[in-house]
């Protein structure tokens, strides 16, 4: 018993420390989740563009999708839409 009231009162664990630091007052515990989530949001995305910029060496974007050029996509959208007959859009040009 007694090591356990000289356990309660030597500090605590690393959750205690949590909880006196952080969570004690609402006001910090609430803007240290809202920054947390910000700058974890922005180390995912970090991390995922790198991931991807990795894997995608050397490829543009329209080559995925068999245009050599912008302006060949530009047409071939602008030629599609035109085709498009007015029942399947909605509205009139």
């Amino acid at each position: 018993m007694d090591s356990a009231a000289r356990r309660s009162t030597a500090g605590g664990g690393i959750f205690e420390g949590l909880y006196k630091v952080l969570m004690r007052r609402n006001s910090i515990y609430v803007t240290f989740v809202v920054v947390g989530a910000y700058f974890g949001e922005r180390a995912v995305d970090y991390g995922v563009h790198k991931l991807w910029e990795m894997n995608n060496v050397g490829v543009e974007f329209l080559q995925m999708f068999g245009y050599s050029s912008p302006w060949l996509y530009i047409r071939m959208v602008m030629i599609r839409s035109l085709l498009t007959s007015q029942s399947e859009l909605g509205f009139k040009f």
